[in-house]
C-alpha cells in the first residue's frame, strides 16, 4: 500500500519507486504521483545506539531495519524499504550527503523491497536495456556515456534494479538519471566539465546528464555483459559458463554486505538463477593501459546484433 503524501515535500522517480522526500535531490525526475512508496525525512538517530556500526559499515537491526553510519556525513536508517531516516553532521556538505542517499541507501532500499540491486549501468539498445556490470574504475561508465552519444538512453548507472523471478520476463528499473564522471573521462568524451554539476566539493567527479526518453518505463533485459581489464592489447568478449555467471551475479551485487545482514540469501539465489535462464550474459575484456572506447563500442555492436 502507497503512503498519503504530506504538503511540502519533494516527489521524484527512482528506480521504480515514487520518493517523498524532505531534501531535495537535484537530477532526479521529478514525480506527479501523489502516493509515495518511500519517504525520506531528517531525524534524529540518537536513540539507536546498541551495537551501533563502526564508521563505513552497516549493521542489520531486527529484520527490517539497516543502520548505515558514515564518516563525515552522518547516520541513516533505512526501515522496511520504505522509510529513510538522515541524521548528517553538522556542516556536511549537501553533495556528499545526497552521493550516499542515492547510492548506498537506495541499494538498500531495493534490497528490502525484493529486487536484486547490481552494481552495473544500464542503457538502452533497440528497445530493450543492455546491463553492463563492473567495479569501480572498471571503465562501466565511461562506456555508459559514450553509447549515450551514440543515441541509446542510459537508465540508471552504478546500481540498477532489477526484478528476476521464475517464469517471469526480468527487467530492469530506470535510476538516477544521470553518469558520473572524472574529469579525465569527461575530458576524454569531449566535455566541459565547468558546465556539469559536481558530484561531491571534494571530488573530481561530475555529474553528465542523459538522454530523458523512457526513464518511467521498466525495460525487459537483453543483455548482460561483465566488464573486466586485463593485461596485454587484446578486447574481446568471451562465453561463461552457468557457474561463472552466477558467481559474478552475486559478486557484482551492490553492497552485498546488506544482503546476508537482512537475512534474504535464499531469495536473492533464487532472483540471480531467474536472471541467468532468460538473458543472455557474456564477459567483455578490455586492455589495462588502453581503454580503445571506439573499439569497444563496435565490438559491443556487433555482438548486440
Amino acid at each position: 500500500m502507497k503512503m498519503q503524501p504530506k504538503t511540502g515535500e519533494f516527489l521524484y522517480y527512482v528506480h521504480g519507486f515514487t520518493l517523498e522526500s524532505e531534501i531535495e535531490c537535484p537530477g532526479l525526475l521529478p514525480e506527479a504521483c501523489t502516493m509515495p512508496d518511500v519517504r525520506l525525512r531528517r531525524g534524529s538517530l540518537e536513540h539507536i545506539s546498541l551495537d551501533e556500526p563502526p564508521t563505513g559499515k552497516s549493521l542489520c537491526i531486527g529484520e527490517r531495519l539497516i543502520l548505515l553510519n558514515i564518516e563525515n556525513v552522518g547516520r541513516i536508517s533505512i526501515f522496511d524499504g520504505k522509510e529513510i531516516i538522515v541524521d548528517p553532521v553538522a556542516g556536511v556538505d549537501p553533495k556528499l550527503l545526497r552521493q550516499f542517499i542515492l547510492g548506498s541507501t537506495f541499494g538498500c532500499v531495493i534490497h528490502q523491497r525484493g529486487f536484486l540491486a547490481l552494481h552495473a549501468n544500464a542503457f538502452l539498445h533497440h528497445g530493450e536495456a543492455v546491463l553492463v556490470l563492473a567495479h569501480s574504475g572498471t571503465g562501466k561508465s565511461t562506456l555508459a556515456a559514450a553509447m549515450n552519444e551514440r543515441g541509446c538512453a542510459v537508465l540508471a548507472d552504478d546500481v540498477c534494479a532489477v526484478k528476476a523471478a521464475p517464469g517471469e520476463v526480468p527487467l530492469v528499473y530506470p535510476g538516477v538519471p544521470q553518469i558520473k564522471l572524472w574529469r579525465d573521462a569527461a575530458e576524454q568524451l569531449g566535455k566541459d566539465v565547468g558546465s556539469m554539476r559536481r558530484i561531491a566539493n571534494n571530488e573530481e567527479k561530475y555529474a553528465m546528464p542523459v538522454l530523458s526518453q523512457c526513464h518511467w518505463q521498466s525495460l525487459r533485459i537483453k543483455n548482460i555483459y561483465v566488464l573486466n581489464v586485463r593485461d596485454g592489447e587484446k578486447l574481446e568478449i568471451t562465453d561463461m559458463n552457468r557457474l561463472e555467471k552466477m558467481h559474478a551475479l552475486g559478486n557484482y551485487t551492490y553492497r552485498k554486505g546488506m544482503v546476508s545482514k537482512l537475512g534474504i540469501e535464499a531469495e536473492h539465489r533464487k532472483s540471480r538463477l531467474a536472471l541467468l535462464d532468460n538473458v543472455g550474459m557474456r564477459r567483455i575484456f578490455r586492455p589495462k593501459k588502453s581503454y580503445l572506447l571506439d573499439e569497444l563500442i563496435e565490438l559491443l555492436e556487433a555482438d548486440l546484433r
